[in-house]
């Protein structure tokens, strides 16, 4: 389970990222919690423990009630597993990752989550379900800084996304309130890797 690559774009942030399908074996278990049996999610927890390790941190990963993952007394941090790429990222500030393969499912789902002027983006772009995928990866990220609350076509407006700046900012309207975010993302292996603060 080699790593794929590091992205350090701004201070006192590191992202890891491991290559999902180069997995050499399962079969090393020890130490695994008990109520993990699938291979997928042995692999999920052992590229987490090794993402964990190379990102230098030696606590333990605890998580809110919502499933939120965190760090008591530690960084910020956020973790996800694509199909063929998992992603670990720590930082000085909340931070969101999400990973997400193109798929013909998002286009399925794309008015559950999308604005009327975001579909609109999608539409006028060169791909427009890779562009979906951005958008719906780019709103799971910031969904992950608050860990729960919001709705995606109404409180999470995105973009527009442009592939050739790989940099876009996020509105949240909550609580009578509109917060803003930064996302970047790059694409790798068919899978975009979002992360946003």
């Amino acid at each position: 389970m080699p790593q794929l690559s590091e992205i350090q774009d701004i201070e006192n942030t590191r992202l890891i990222l491991w290559d999902l399908m180069l997995e050499e074996t399962v079969s090393n278990t020890i130490n695994l919690p008990t109520h993990i049996h699938h291979p997928k999610r042995i692999i999920e927890y052992l590229s987490t423990q090794k993402m964990k390790e190379a990102l230098e941190i030696f606590k333990p990963i605890s998580h809110f009630e919502n499933g939120k993952p965190f760090i008591h007394d530690g960084p910020h941090i956020s973790i996800s597993h694509g199909t063929k790429i998992a992603g670990f990222i720590r930082s000085d500030k909340p931070v969101g990752l999400d990973i997400q393969q193109i798929s013909p499912q998002i286009g399925r789902i794309r008015n559950k989550f999308c604005h009327p002027d975001e579909l609109n983006d999608a539409q006028q772009s060169e791909d427009e379900l890779a562009y979906l995928t951005l958008l719906w990866s780019a709103k799971e990220a910031v969904f992950k800084i608050y860990g729960e609350g919001l709705v995606f076509a109404e409180q999470i407006r995105i973009g527009p996304l442009k592939n050739d700046r790989n940099i876009a900012l996020a509105m949240i309207y909550k609580n009578s309130e509109t917060h803003m975010h930064e996302i970047k993302w790059q694409w790798i292996k068919g899978h975009v890797i979002v992360w946003s603060f």
